[in-house]
């Protein structure tokens, strides 16, 4: 009625009669107009995953599944793993900002211990010399630093970590850094376990050498790989015949710390 009044006093009448006739006026309760507003419905980051293909239903002559295949990856994984032919696109879907080469790649989610997806690891299945192996993308950037297999963890107080995300499939309770880490900080859900790190065998390396002792003298347990170690990782010794008790069995034996290290 005000705003009438003011700016359309010809209206001022006909807008009285009108709230008048339907018993709003100046003796009546007015009724008001009750706003619902639902809380946003975003897509989980899980179901994203449903837009690319599982490793698991590929045919067997798919470069893909074909690479897991040949790597030997324990086949209980493979409903874990997805391909996508469009790596930017399916980035993009992640993370907004990033701009990602648009080539086939295997595709490694990496879920905290609630099994939510926070990231994605892209793996390269052709080589070429211009192209990164692999690329991580955050899904929740406020997580600074990422580990995979948190979400497979065991009530088993000894976690073996590794340096690759496919190398953590082969052994039980194990989990991967997802870049440098030097035992520093570790996650909660590892606190109060038992840890082991078994750094990939390459001691001529001497950022790897580093790594070692950082994580040493952090005051860690370690691996210390022997001179019969040929193999540079877990993979390669799985491809070389080691079955994977004998790689942990071989990982708790050759473990130290302090000044033994």
């Amino acid at each position: 009625y005000k705003f009438l009044e003011l700016f359309s006093p010809a209206l001022v009448k006909e807008y009285s009669l009108e709230r008048w006739k339907s018993g709003d006026n100046s003796h009546a309760r007015r009724q008001t107009t009750e706003f619902i507003f639902e809380t946003p419905k975003f897509k989980p980051q899980n179901e994203l995953l449903e837009t690319i293909d599982c490793v698991e239903d590929l045919p067997v002559e798919h470069l893909c599944k074909k690479f897991v295949v040949d790597r030997k990856i324990p086949q209980e994984h493979y409903k874990n793993l997805y391909f996508t032919e469009t790596f930017g696109d399916f980035a993009k879907l992640i993370d907004g900002g990033v701009n990602a080469p648009n080539d086939s790649r295997l595709i490694i989610p990496i879920f905290d211990s609630k099994e939510q997806l926070i990231a994605i690891q892209g793996r390269i299945l052709t080589s070429s010399a211009n192209t990164v192996r692999y690329i991580t993308i955050k899904a929740n950037k406020s997580i600074e630093r990422l580990w995979f297999g948190l979400d497979r963890l065991t009530e088993d107080k000894t976690v073996i970590v590794v340096e690759g995300p496919l190398d953590s499939l082969f052994l039980e309770n194990a989990v991967a850094m997802v870049g440098i880490c030097d035992g520093h900080y570790l996650p909660e859900e590892l606190k109060d376990k038992k840890v082991i790190f078994a750094i990939d065998n390459e001691p001529r390396n001497t950022q790897v050498i580093a790594q070692m002792k950082k994580i040493i003298s952090n005051g860690n347990e370690i691996v210390i790989w022997g001179d019969g170690f040929v193999e540079k990782d877990i993979n390669e010794m799985v491809l070389k015949g080691k079955k994977p008790y004998e790689i942990k069995r071989m990982i708790t034996n050759n473990a130290c710390s302090g000044a033994e290290a």
